[in-house]
């Protein structure tokens, strides 16, 4: 299992852990953000690799519209830390919702 380093900025906290074998995700913790658990909870029974839960990263975020958005800074983090080059998707709608009706 590996942790990235973990994301902290302000109030904000983000730590990652994926087997680094096969880079599927293994669970995260966050302070000062919310996040949908029953995604993270979807991605891990299909045993997600990071990436994936990297790219999908703002389909995960529950905080209230007007708050600020951390999604592109931990992505940015994660590619320097791990050397990969992650685009993040926008978030979907149709793909949270699909993902909450389908449990």
């Amino acid at each position: 299992m590996t942790p990235l380093g973990g994301f902290v900025k302000e109030n904000i906290l983000v730590t990652i852990a994926f087997d680094k074998n096969s880079n599927e995700f293994l669970g995260i913790n966050t302070f000062g953000i919310r996040m949908r658990h029953e995604i993270f909870d979807q991605m891990l029974s299909e045993k997600r690799s990071v990436f994936h839960v990297m790219e999908h990263l703002s389909d995960c975020n529950f905080d209230p519209e007007f708050f600020k958005s951390y999604e592109t800074e931990i992505i940015s983090n994660f590619n320097a830390v791990q050397h990969t080059d992650i685009k993040p998707k926008k978030k979907s709608w149709s793909r949270i919702f699909n993902n909450l009706i389908a449990k």
